[in-house]
């Protein structure tokens, strides 16, 4: 099941609900927040595994579904907007991709160049309305950014995404550097709020170096595995016949979501703030006017099984 949110700032943030709604759960039934790589969706096999195996504990435990966001990076920016349909149900949210550039040769000749080429195929295919409106900053980059001809994601990301990849004052910036050192995790680590779980490979082509410290931040597990790859993490199937292969992320994952929505006592000392809808019928939370979001349609089900045409998956 899909529904589409617009977001107050102008983004779009696509929800995709697995399984369906089942009236019989408690209204404080967990949910499992899922967000997919930079150019993914809900169809990628590592989003499937995570929201297959939770919706199977969910026959037996407290925890349920999950949802994976067609358009991750607007989440951080309006995490608040977003109403769970369980109106005392939590929150836990799973990133599965951490793109950041890197200077080994892999992560330039491979990824970042088979992420280039899934960042110009979704240009493409939203070509018309990205162009538009002609005072935006974006109608001005698109065609210089699908001119370019096998680029890696550092040159996409130099000319579209510093310039056009978010609003004003933050953006444009003025060199790519300077957009990826605003954008890096390393500048929040130390600011996270709650129970993080890293898991990372010490080969990963993408990541190139993991804070072991946490950064001084004692709610951080961070973990690092003897290779793995980039969310490359295989084993032989559950019923050791070895006759198929599982993701070994996925089991820890769900230990660890479990372990915070269950077992650990959280502090209610700060009562949310009251949400509620203003005149033009976007959701708001008191004190955070600048946030906000209305549904802007929903469907029924579809199958996730069969990718994004022209796009490669994985990423």
């Amino acid at each position: 099941m899909w529904t589409y949110l617009r977001l107050a700032d102008g983004g779009t943030i696509g929800l995709d609900f697995a399984p369906l709604d089942d009236p019989t759960l408690p209204d404080d039934t967990p949910i499992i927040v899922v967000q997919h790589g930079l150019t993914g969706g809900s169809y990628e096999p590592y989003v499937r595994a995570i929201l297959h195996r939770a919706s199977e504990e969910g026959s037996r435990s407290r925890i349920i579904s999950g949802c994976a966001l067609a358009c991750p990076w607007d989440l951080e920016r309006n995490n608040k907007g977003y109403v769970s349909p369980r109106s005392r149900s939590t929150l836990k949210l799973m990133q599965t991709s951490c793109d950041r550039l890197l200077s080994s040769f892999l992560g330039k000749h491979v990824y970042l160049k088979a992420m280039g080429g899934n960042f110009q195929s979704l240009l493409r295919r939203h070509e018309k309305e990205l162009q538009a409106d002609l005072e935006h900053i974006a109608t001005r980059v698109v065609p210089s950014t699908l001119a370019l001809l096998n680029p890696t994601l550092e040159q996409v990301d130099d000319i579209f995404t510093r310039v056009a990849g978010g609003p004003a004052p933050t953006f444009p910036f003025s060199t790519v550097d300077e957009y990826y050192r605003w954008g890096s995790s390393h500048n929040v680590v130390q600011k996270i709020g709650v129970p993080f779980l890293a898991i990372n490979a010490d080969d990963d082509p993408i990541v190139s170096h993991v804070p072991m410290d946490d950064g001084g931040n004692g709610l951080i597990v961070m973990g690092l595995t003897r290779s793995g790859g980039h969310l490359g993490w295989f084993q032989a199937g559950l019923d050791g016949s070895g006759s198929f292969v599982d993701r070994w992320s996925t089991k820890p994952v769900l230990e660890w979501l479990k372990l915070t929505g269950e077992d650990i006592v959280h502090s209610t000392a700060t009562p949310s703030r009251r949400l509620y809808v203003d005149e033009e019928g976007w959701l708001r939370e008191e004190g955070t006017y600048m946030l906000g979001c209305k549904m802007i349609a929903e469907g029924g089900v579809f199958n996730g099984n069969g990718g994004e045409q022209g796009m490669l998956q994985g990423l």
